[in-house]
């Protein structure tokens, strides 16, 4: 392979690698301030005199009868929408041209075949069936590795598929051009779902450096979602 792919190689390997980071750190910081935010928004309905109760009835959010299945997943998804934080600036959450473009099913399932054996390969060296004469805090340890490279490979992390082969000096799947253009594809993904967790309420609040910028962002959460 030329110096050049080499490089451009690294580069996407690092890019994605760096914003899946990033998104899993948005998204514990979305889990931490959810709770926090919600209850802002109730104190300060109580405090203002606004019966919330009877905003979410009037919204649709919250009504007691008998729903279908599919009602039933559909009113469950709206819900988790709000209780994860909906985007502030709705023009924000339109993909830009080259954003709704998706990866080709056919590329995306050799290049899941690809690393799917490079899991097994993985697992030769990280399974405590399959290595012996370890001590039990090493099985241990093996064993965790194997589970993350396993979620690693279903949640297409490949990258960490990589750093362990690395690390346990397993030759590496050598399309590297191809394995190039599927992380750049899939970090256009991931910056989509950043800027999505970034333009959310929850995200906004953790943001916020005074009492008084949470509370114009209650505020204008209860203009958005209740027209108040």
């Amino acid at each position: 392979m030329r110096t050049r792919d080499l490089v451009k190689w690294h580069r996407a390997v690092n890019e994605i690698r760096y914003k899946h980071t990033e998104l899993e750190l948005l998204k514990e910081m979305a889990d931490e301030y959810n709770p926090i935010f919600h209850a802002h928004v109730r104190d300060y309905c109580e405090q203002v005199g606004i019966d919330l109760e009877a905003l979410k009835k009037r919204a649709g959010l919250s009504v007691v009868r008998e729903k279908s299945e599919e009602e039933a997943e559909k009113e469950e998804d709206e819900a988790k929408l709000l209780q994860d934080g909906e985007a502030i600036d709705e023009a924000s959450e339109e993909p830009d041209g080259e954003e709704q473009k998706k990866k080709p099913k056919a590329v995306e399932h050799e290049m899941h075949d690809i690393f799917k054996r490079l899991f097994k390969k993985l697992a030769v060296h990280l399974h405590p069936d399959k290595v012996m004469g370890l001590t039990d805090q090493e099985r241990h340890d093996r064993l965790e590795m194997f589970k993350d490279a396993k979620q690693a490979l279903d949640d297409e992390r490949y990258f960490f598929l990589l750093d362990l082969s690395d690390r346990f000096n397993i030759t590496l799947p050598n399309n590297y051009k191809q394995q190039t253009r599927w992380m750049k594809s899939r970090s256009v993904e991931l910056e989509s779902e950043i800027k999505s967790q970034k333009s959310s309420f929850n995200y906004a609040y953790a943001d916020c450096d005074t009492d008084e910028a949470r509370e114009k962002l209650v505020v204008m959460f209860l203009k958005q979602f209740y027209g108040l």
